[in-house]
């Protein structure tokens, strides 16, 4: 248990290696806070000026604004 943010980190600098504009991750942390569970952080660079996509899609409700944000999104990945 408690590799999901070292998997983040290396799947975030995989991106980044094949050009896809991501945060820069500085570092990655878990601590064990039961026998059964953990809390995890990958800590990131700032990017300035970007948008949260999720932030942005619960900022409108018209459906074609979110279509346009999500297809604006996919372009940067696809």
């Amino acid at each position: 248990g408690g590799a999901r943010p070292f998997a983040e980190l290396i799947a975030t600098e995989r991106l980044r290696a094949a050009g896809v504009p991501v945060p820069e991750c500085l570092g990655a942390i878990v601590r064990r806070v039961a026998l059964v569970a953990y809390r995890g952080a990958v800590a990131t660079r700032a990017v300035e000026p970007s948008a949260n996509l999720w932030v942005a899609l619960q900022r409108t409700a018209d459906a074609g604004e979110r279509r346009r944000l999500c297809r604006q999104a996919l372009a940067v990945v696809d």
